[in-house]
């Protein structure tokens, strides 16, 4: 019975044709999945892999020789001529014939799944498809090469089968150049897409796992009928022929399609990446904590920044140069994405460096476009306002390179806008070398806001494509009701997104706003005993003006003599300026002078406790400063002096 269901030289070249299939989709995986390391591990599993699906293979074939055998010989007459019968058996032999040729691509899964690290989508992707591939080589592309060599036919049926030395050569000469051809034309592309676990494979994966048992049951059909290169009617080898020939046209086009989408796939991925790091880059370098300095009280800053999705290079900054001066920048790059970023990295750089060694706003333009303009092959450029606010008395002189004009509020008054008429600007930073930028300058006072913005502002889009413009903010600002910026600029915000509903933000949208919320009064005099009197009535005059208590304003009365009486006694300066600032919270005077250094909180305080004649002479009068204010600071730069003192009210 055994040699009755079992034909061995069939078996033999069965063996033989999965092993050469096996080899050729192991190949596959391996240039798309492998590593260099582990291959003898590799080796080793491939080859339990093997023998696993070729013992399966075999039970198999030998199942189906079995039910073969059992219909011819054992089964009634009767049955055997049923329509009924013979439809289960051609479905049988049709379903057989598919298992027989998945088996490479059942293998394939296994091993890829088993063995190697990738994700699961691209691993089973890649594993279909060298199966598929497989498939049409040994039923299709190998069979044409065979043509010339079939005999003649044996039953007036089927020709007579090329000898299986021939068969061997030529489907290890098919699959040698389908896999140079796809070592060149589409490994790397692959290779490269399952490298990167992103997922965009998972949409594609039902493609090859269909197409696989598609084609399966397409050739097993048509070798069911008899319709196959072996036919002797010639009608029935073109039928195969040209069945083929559609069915591999259909393929080609439709893998040319799916590495075509994972490309475009894979230049969305990157672009997405290339944003989210430019928008990291971005956010890195915006001050973001508000209050920003909450011990200064002599103004209040509040900014924003909204990135589109397609990341430009808006920035702002604000930073003291010292302890009296007030930076702030605003700025916009042009460009999208990364360049626009690290352009706008080296811009901000430049600025503020440049800002902090005391240059004025127009030579600080001047050199940082000459900077931006070296090695500037991408030809980028940037529009900046740069602002330096001396705090003590309102003095705000800035340049603009190419930037929207800002709006001023005064003290209950609408906003007005710097504009370039009045106020002159110069081309943006990175145009062109030697370029001469302008100063303005303004006098800022109590309660004066100033509003800066991008173009990302002006320029926001509605759905009929109308700009929200220049004319368009300025009224919507002057509607605004009280002082408070973040809501200032919360509003704003809110306002453009109402405009542009519907349409998506093509821009970045920044914004920064300042108010001055106190100025100091000014005294410069001359280093006298005589000019004690004329100190203490300006200080005096100061705190009265702003409705000071009298407990406060006594207390700070003595310590302001106490320090200018120090100065006189000790400084050796010929001049002082005392400045007096008053808020709701505190008062804070400083005093600085031209003489030598000199930190009078380092005198050791005398030992009031101490019997009279035992104690040393001076330092009293700095103790009751320390013990009469909250806060007492010394600082020496520039030549001169600083003594601060600060009593809250």
């Amino acid at each position: 019975m055994f040699t009755e269901i079992l034909d061995w030289n069939r078996a033999a070249s069965d063996a033989l044709d999965f092993l050469l299939t096996s080899g050729f989709c192991i190949s596959i995986l391996e240039v798309t999945l492998g590593a260099k390391t582990d291959r003898y591990k590799r080796f080793l599993k491939w080859t339990m892999v093997i023998a696993v699906m070729q013992l399966a293979l075999f039970s198999v074939t030998l199942g189906m020789n079995a039910i073969d055998v059992y219909i011819k010989t054992t089964m009634p007459e009767f049955w055997v001529n049923t329509s009924a019968l013979r439809l289960m058996v051609t479905i049988l032999y049709v379903l057989f014939n598919s298992l027989v040729m998945l088996f490479p691509t059942l293998l394939s899964f296994w091993g890829s799944v088993w063995i190697y690290p990738q994700q699961k989508s691209a691993k089973i992707f890649t594993a279909v498809l060298a199966g598929l591939v497989v498939s049409i080589i040994s039923s299709y592309i190998s069979q044409l090469f065979l043509l010339p060599f079939y005999g003649e036919s044996v039953d007036g049926v089927i020709k007579a089968m090329p000898s299986l030395w021939i068969i061997v050569l030529s489907m290890i000469l098919c699959m040698l150049a389908v896999f140079l051809l796809y070592q060149k034309l589409c490994c790397h592309r692959l290779k490269k897409m399952v490298e990167t676990a992103d997922g965009r494979i998972d949409s594609f994966i039902r493609i090859p796992v269909f197409s696989s048992v598609l084609f399966a049951l397409l050739i097993s059909t048509l070798s069911t009928f008899g319709i196959g290169p072996a036919s002797v009617s010639w009608m029935d080898t073109t039928i195969y022929v040209v069945v083929f020939v559609c069915l591999i046209s259909a393929y080609i086009l439709m893998y040319w399609s799916i590495f075509r989408g994972m490309s475009l796939s894979a230049e969305a991925a990157k672009n997405k990446a290339e944003l989210d790091v430019a928008k990291n880059i971005q956010a890195s370098v915006l001050p973001r904590t508000f209050p920003a300095f909450p011990e200064r009280k002599e103004f209040n800053i509040y900014a924003m920044m909204e990135p589109a999705k397609e990341v430009g290079g808006d920035f702002y900054d604000f930073f003291f140069v010292d302890e009296n001066h007030l930076a702030i920048v605003i700025a916009d790059v042009s460009g999208k994405g990364v360049p626009a970023a690290l352009f706008m990295m080296t811009a901000r750089t430049l600025l503020k460096n440049l800002t902090l060694t005391g240059k004025q706003p127009e030579e600080v333009l001047f050199e940082a476009n000459n900077h931006l303009c070296e090695n500037n092959e991408a030809e980028m450029f940037v529009t900046a306002w740069l602002g330096v606010l001396q705090i003590d008395n309102g003095k705000l002189c800035f340049a603009n390179a190419g930037h929207n004009p800002p709006l001023l509020k005064r003290a209950k008054q609408d906003y007005v806008y710097l504009d370039y008429k009045t106020y002159k600007r110069s081309i943006m930073l990175g145009m062109r070398e030697d370029i001469v930028y302008c100063c303005n300058e303004i006098f800022l006072k109590k309660e004066d806001i100033l509003l800066l913005y991008t173009d990302g502002v002006t320029e926001a889009c509605d759905k009929k494509g109308d700009l929200f413009g220049e004319e368009k903010l300025k009224s919507f600002v002057d509607k605004t009701q009280g002082n408070n910026l973040e809501e200032l600029l919360q509003t704003m915000k809110a306002e453009l997104d109402k405009f542009m509903m519907g349409v998506e933000q093509s821009d970045d949208i920044t914004m920064l706003a300042l108010r001055v919320d106190a100025l100091s009064e000014i005294l410069e005099t001359k280093v006298s005993a005589e000019q004690t009197a004329v100190v203490s009535d300006f200080i005096e005059q100061v705190l009265e003006n702003s409705n000071c208590p009298v407990p406060i304003l006594r207390r700070v009365l003595v310590a302001a003599d106490e320090i200018f009486s120090n100065i006189v006694q000790y400084s050796s300066a010929d001049s002082a300026v005392i400045r007096c600032l008053v808020n709701d919270e505190e008062v804070c005077i400083s005093f600085e002078d031209n003489g030598k250094a000199y930190n009078p909180l380092e005198r050791e305080e005398p030992d009031i406790t101490a019997p009279l004649e035992e104690r040393n002479i001076g330092g009293l009068g700095i103790l009751v400063v320390k013990k009469s204010m909250d806060i007492v600071e010394y600082a020496y730069s520039e030549g001169k002096n600083r003594l601060t003192v600060k009593k809250k009210r």
